[in-house]
């Protein structure tokens, strides 16, 4: 590139039609921390995975420049390289077969990609990783004193290991033997960190400015990632609501943190291809091993949740619990009605709608019960028809008889609380 070398990353090959995930990852990170993820992908899609500029293997910028602006062109011209190498059609019209998926600072660059003339014809999809605007430009002015805490050098690599999943980046001690090496370079009292983030202070604001409203107003459909509810601002939580985008929470009982895709790749990857096959992205015969194989690693999981609650029940999902029922946006109801009628979901969809109707059968059942029992409550309590009247006392005048609106409703009054104790 004009201000050096990128390092790209590729897993798996990319022919004419054949869809290309491409992943970018966050500030202090390197394309290794998807490592996890291309080997459970590689057999659905061509994996792309950029080092951003000062990162990984990527050359350091001459003039410094760490901006939001030449972060997401220097992405660009990596997904157009790939392209032209891999013999992707760039023909205006041709198939949508690019999906960007960022993590944290990579969600920033992505949803901005989505909107450059130079990808927006060919993208599929697009899915944000455990970012939004608001939480995270609250959270810089911590980040400041929680990288004046971290150590400057480790004498081995196991140190670095050690210190890395402690501090849940990742926590995942798989994840960080594949990513954490990236992380550090050779020096003369160890093993240094390969990128300082103090020294790109000057940029953190502007990368996460304007997030919320490029994700929002991006045209494809949009799913959001994330490892707890508390992620999301303000922005986001209105939009959820209205249907703009979709939202999946990652978590079970070992815990997951930022490093969503790390921690729990089984549990990504089956949200990442559950959200790309119900949108016709991905061919459901290409993504049915790969969703197999990490749903039989999810399910045993969720039996047991956070806080020693019980699981919630499949097709359904709590904050704390993992289940591959997403929430779909109001905007796509009617096409993801149609596009999963052949889909494993409705199986689910067909016990739901069984226990519906069992359920209504009961409650009619039960209010044909109890309006049986009222009306022969009623019948006891109302006097019958000739019955002979006791006599007054004959030393107090006779009182008229009230009026026979006034005994039914009396009657139905002392029924009603009569079948409510019952009920109780």
């Amino acid at each position: 590139l004009s201000g050096g070398t990128l390092r790209v990353n590729l897993s798996g090959e990319a022919h004419s039609g054949e869809l290309i995930l491409f992943f970018v990852h966050g500030a202090g990170s390197s394309s290794a921390t998807f490592g996890l993820l291309a080997d459970r992908l590689r057999r659905v899609a061509c994996v792309v995975a950029p080092d951003l500029r000062g990162h990984g293997d990527s050359s350091d910028d001459a003039d410094g420049d760490m901006s939001i602006a030449e972060l997401t062109e220097d992405c660009i011209q990596a997904w157009q390289e790939v392209a032209s190498r891999r013999g992707v059609s760039m023909i205006e019209g041709g198939p949508k077969q690019l999906v960007l998926v960022g993590h944290s600072l990579g969600g920033a660059v992505v949803s901005r990609m989505a909107h450059d003339s130079r990808v927006q014809p060919h993208l599929a999809a697009l899915v944000v990783v455990d970012v939004a605007e608001g939480t995270a430009i609250a959270s810089l002015d911590v980040l400041t004193h929680v990288l004046q805490t971290w150590p400057t050098a480790f004498e081995c690599e196991e140190d670095a290991l050690e210190w890395s999943c402690k501090a849940g980046r990742p926590r995942s001690r798989a994840a960080a033997a594949l990513s954490v090496p990236h992380l550090l370079r050779p020096c003369p009292d160890g093993l240094r960190w390969r990128t300082n983030l103090s020294a790109s202070s000057s940029f953190w604001r502007g990368w996460f400015e304007g997030l919320s409203e490029s994700f929002l107003t991006a045209s494809p459909p949009k799913l959001l990632v994330v490892a707890g509810m508390d992620r999301l601002d303000a922005p986001m939580t209105a939009a959820h609501m209205q249907g703009v985008y979709e939202l999946q929470v990652v978590a079970h009982f070992n815990g997951v943190g930022h490093f969503v895709h790390e921690d729990a790749p089984d549990e990504f990857t089956a949200v990442l291809l559950y959200f790309l096959r119900r949108h016709g992205v991905v061919p459901k015969e290409h993504a049915a091993d790969v969703m197999v194989n990490a749903m039989e690693t999810v399910r045993p999981r969720s039996r047991s949740s956070s806080f020693g609650q019980p699981s919630a029940p499949r097709g359904r999902s709590r904050s704390g619990s993992f289940d591959c029922h997403q929430q779909p946006s109001s905007r796509e109801s009617s096409r993801s009605r149609s596009s999963t009628v052949s889909d494993a979901s409705n199986d689910a969809a067909g016990v739901v709608a069984a226990a519906a109707a069992a359920l209504q059968h009961h409650q009619r059942r039960h209010s044909a019960t109890q309006r049986e029992r009222e009306q022969q409550q009623l019948l006891q309590l109302q006097p019958r028809v000739g019955q002979q009247q006791p006599p007054h006392p004959p030393e107090q005048p006779a009182q008229p008889a009230a009026p026979r609106g006034e005994q039914l409703r009396a009657a139905v009054a002392a029924a009603e609380a009569h079948a409510g104790a019952e009920h109780t």
